[in-house]
């Protein structure tokens, strides 16, 4: 009698053993290890982003890691791309960096939803991010940023800044190119400024998303009214909606269009 209650024992324990395991595989399958985050630090002194000294990991970024800059708000810096680049995600806290494609593309795979911290770009990231810029296109040739969604001043008190092109310059690229969707200020405030090239959005793009929020996007032409920029026809491409002032999800904040000076709010 007594070895047929062990057995019972190590049945039930051999049964509960299974369960924790499949349980335990079930949530790993839902919840991926998050990627590392390879944080700029310019140790080299060469500026150049496929330097592995340049990283606070003693490695270039892969398609699996984070790359973040976020050396200082006073800090105003230059990065060049001097091959094919890839990362997970590119974030860009309290710094103006300069991201030099030099004819190459950049390609960032994380398609984290809006307001998750997942997203593929993120400029502002969190409420101490007071100065967050990203200058693309405005020297050294012109190569895109590929990604999915992006957040320009993502959480609440950031503030992020894109600047496409360089003012009064030309640019024929492509420079920006999304399979998702782009917020000018989701949480925070957000500034999107297309000096030239072109910004192609095939989501939704939204300005001032969530309440409190305030977001501006600005579009600059020629003196002549024309557009200087060569891919497409016109310098913001949007294949989904365009919200001023809120998002598919309902009203946000306060959300302004300039066309050449010409103010559409929301």
């Amino acid at each position: 009698m007594g070895n047929g209650k062990s057995k019972q024992l190590n049945t039930a324990t051999n049964h509960k053993q299974i369960l924790l395991l499949a349980i335990a595989a079930a949530m790993a399958a839902v919840s991926p290890l998050r990627a590392a985050t390879d944080n700029w630090t310019g140790g080299a002194g060469d500026g150049k982003f496929g330097t592995a000294a340049n990283w606070s990991a003693g490695t270039v970024p892969t398609a699996s890691d984070v790359a973040e800059f976020n050396i200082g708000v006073a800090s105003v810096y230059t990065v060049t791309l001097s091959a094919a680049s890839y990362s997970s995600q590119l974030i860009v806290d309290n710094n103006s960096l300069t991201l030099t494609n030099g004819g190459y593309a950049y390609t960032l795979g994380s398609n984290g939803a809006l307001g998750t911290g997942g997203e593929s770009l993120i400029v502002g990231n969190g409420a101490t991010d007071s100065a967050a810029t990203l200058n693309l296109g405005v020297s050294g040739g012109f190569g895109t940023v590929w990604g999915v969604n992006a957040a320009i001043g993502e959480t609440g008190g950031s503030v992020g800044t894109i600047v496409l092109g360089s003012a009064g310059g030309y640019s024929a690229a492509r420079l920006l190119s999304l399979s998702g969707t782009l917020a000018v200020g989701y949480g925070g405030q957000g500034t999107l400024t297309i000096n030239s090239g072109t910004a192609d959005i095939s989501g939704d793009l939204d300005i001032a998303a969530l309440s409190g929020s305030i977001g501006k996007v600005d579009i600059e032409l020629t003196s002549a009214g024309a557009c200087s920029y060569g891919y497409g026809t016109m310098p913001l491409q949007i294949g989904g909606n365009l919200y001023v002032g809120g998002s598919a999800t309902g009203s946000g904040g306060t959300g302004t269009l300039l066309i050449n000076g010409t103010s559409g709010g929301g």
